[in-house]
């Protein structure tokens, strides 16, 4: 059972699809211009050599988790050529 304050913690992955990676920061922007609840943004490179060219952190109220979800995926579908996205929730307690 959610506790009123409870907040899921999403971990949002993108790789853009840009050989050069030149938007990888115009992606990072665009995020954080346009979620609030960003609360972290990098590029980093998993264990498995797998370059993503953003991954963010946000905390989103379990309520709006679907909506979040959906806004973040009209990214892939917008100008700047994301070839792949993941989000990753994790329900915490504040």
């Amino acid at each position: 059972m959610t506790q009123k304050n409870d907040l899921v913690d999403a971990h949002i992955l993108l790789r853009c699809s840009e050989p050069s990676h030149t938007n990888c920061t115009a992606l990072q922007d665009l995020l954080l211009d346009n979620f609030i609840n960003i609360t972290d943004s990098s590029t980093i490179e998993t264990a498995s050599d797998t370059r993503y060219c953003v991954f963010a952190k946000a905390k989103v109220n379990p309520q709006k988790i679907k909506l979040f979800e959906k806004r973040l995926l009209k990214l892939k579908k917008g100008d700047l050529k994301v070839s792949e996205l993941r989000i990753d929730t994790v329900l915490t307690h504040q």
